[in-house]
């Protein structure tokens, strides 16, 4: 079984692992609601793809 192609990926998130907010979502300015969502943690994700 020969190898045709192998790949690998690394991808890191939020580095110094500060918080921030990610999404503020305003709605009318008369119903005095808006929402924030936190953004993501430090995190490192890693996969690896191997094709015969």
């Amino acid at each position: 079984m020969k190898i045709k192609n192998l790949d690998f990926s690394l991808t890191v998130n939020n580095i110094f692992d500060k918080e921030y907010i990610s999404i503020i979502n305003t709605t009318d300015y008369k119903t005095l609601g808006s929402t924030y969502q936190t953004g993501a943690p430090f995190t490192v994700y890693a996969s690896v793809s191997v094709t015969f």
